[in-house]
């Protein structure tokens, strides 16, 4: 994904004074009198943003704000960052789609089938951040059938008549 892309996935975020040169990257040192939960908080922040501008307007006018890396009120400067999650996120469904783009129709329209009714499942449900992932794994096995030139078709059964006994019992008993 393009950085201009992954613009659309920035939010302005306002951070302690003495992080800003170090989350903008003007400096590789973090302020010396860390203690061990600062530098946590710090770890956990760059896990989750990347810094991409330090406001300027915000630089040289004190705010007072809530840190988004300690939770507190302090000196703060305004930061646009972008969530490093969405962006891994987006990526995964645009790599999903485009390998949805080369299956033939017969075998999209299978794999929607398919997907639509897994996810309406319980786990999927309690967990919609398992989804994503799902979706790119079926992705890969129906792509991978169809290029061994198995075409995927869902076995829809036939109603039966009252007392006709069910095809399926039927076959199983054959074997």
């Amino acid at each position: 994904m393009e950085f201009k892309d992954r613009l659309e996935y920035a939010r302005p975020l306002y951070v302690g004074r003495q992080w800003a040169p170090y989350l903008s990257g003007s400096t590789d040192e973090l302020p010396l009198d860390l203690d061990e939960n600062e530098e946590k908080a710090i770890e956990k922040f760059e896990k989750e943003w990347e810094v991409v501008e330090v406001k300027s307007e915000t630089v040289d006018e004190p705010v007072f704000a809530r840190c988004e890396i300690s939770g507190l009120m302090a000196d703060c400067v305004e930061v646009v960052a972008i969530n490093r999650e969405l962006i891994k996120i987006e990526e995964q469904r645009i790599e999903t789609d485009n390998k949805l783009g080369n299956l033939s129709e017969e075998n999209k329209k299978t794999f929607e089938s398919v997907y639509q009714a897994h996810i309406k499942q319980e786990e999927f449900q309690q967990h919609p951040d398992l989804k994503p992932a799902f979706r790119s794994k079926l992705a890969d096995m129906f792509l991978a059938a169809q290029e061994k030139g198995v075409t995927l078709k869902i076995n829809k059964e036939q109603p039966q008549k009252a007392g006709e006994p069910a095809k399926t019992a039927e076959k199983q008993r054959e074997r």
